[in-house]
């Protein structure tokens, strides 16, 4: 399983470096403008975002909008293996020992139990909501403490994949958010006062209308290959042919499985000693109920 997931974690990270950095940059900006609307069709009011490293969907443009609207709190690294949540000012940032760009020691802790949503980088992420992370396991335990908290995972259309093997103590993301949709993983099981989103909400959001420069193609890196949508649902009318096919059996089974118990009373009846007033009789009713002659008269 380790090196299952690490061999996968290597060929995520690949293929997000090898975006290039303006396609990155105008991708980065239509899965943000996307956030900022499931965002305010949630009512989150304070807001942890991560500060993007290396080549993870940009969102210091992201910061800057939110920044006037919700309260932000960005990640800090504190003691080995433990991650806290610090306002987000106007205050420099400083670089933490991962490199990874943080609020300064001093800035206010916010409390993980008052945050509304968290979004959350990562490497590859599923249809289910898990994610592949770095392998630090710093949001592993910090997510579990934000016991109110949406949690929106961010990843461009490349880093989707069909399992990223989760472990059993994996806490999935409750949206994916790329610059193409929306996913709703499902398992928006929330106490937030705010509740979950309904289901028209989360299509509108992932459908459109498209934002300003938005175009509904495929990146350039993704051109030519089979749409990840359309082999989902290529399998889900795989399914519902297959289940259609199974109760189709199933009455087949049972009418045949009647026919036969009537075929074999008929068969019973013939069979009796002939003689007797009450098995004219009974031989009389069975056979003009079988064959639905309507009353007569003897």
């Amino acid at each position: 399983m380790a090196s299952c997931r690490g061999d996968l974690r290597a060929r995520a990270r690949g293929i997000r470096d090898a975006i290039p950095a303006a396609e990155r940059a105008r991708l980065s900006a239509q899965a943000c403008a996307r956030t900022r609307r499931l965002l305010a069709a949630a009512g989150a009011d304070t807001v942890m975002v991560y500060v993007s490293f290396r080549s993870e969907v940009r969102t210091a443009e992201l910061i800057g909008v939110l920044r006037r609207s919700h309260r932000l709190a960005a990640p800090r690294i504190a003691a080995a293996g433990a991650m806290d949540a610090r306002l987000l000012t106007g205050r420099a940032l400083v670089r933490s020992r991962l490199g990874v760009m943080e609020p300064p020691p001093d800035a206010a802790a916010v409390a993980p139990e008052s945050i509304d949503a968290v979004l959350v980088p990562g490497l590859a992420f599923d249809a289910d909501g898990f994610r592949l992370g770095y392998g630090g396991g710093y949001y592993d335990r910090f997510l579990v403490r934000c016991v109110r908290a949406l949690r929106i995972g961010l990843a461009f259309e490349a880093q989707l994949v069909d399992s990223v093997r989760p472990r059993a103590w994996d806490l999935p993301v409750h949206h994916v958010v790329t610059e193409r949709r929306v996913i709703d993983a499902g398992r928006d099981t929330r106490a937030a006062t705010h509740g979950p989103l309904r289901p028209q909400q989360t299509n509108d959001l992932a459908e459109g209308p498209f934002l300003p420069g938005e175009q509904d193609a495929e990146p350039e890196h993704l051109r030519g290959g089979p749409h990840r949508a359309q082999r989902h649902q290529g399998r889900a009318g795989h399914r519902h042919r297959h289940l259609q096919r199974s109760r189709l059996a199933d009455e087949h089974a049972h009418e045949h499985h009647h026919r036969r118990g009537r075929r074999d009373q008929r068969q019973r009846d013939r069979q009796r000693p002939v003689g007797t007033e009450q098995h004219c009789r009974h031989h009389y009713h069975r056979h003009h109920q079988d064959h639905d002659h309507g009353p007569q008269k003897l």
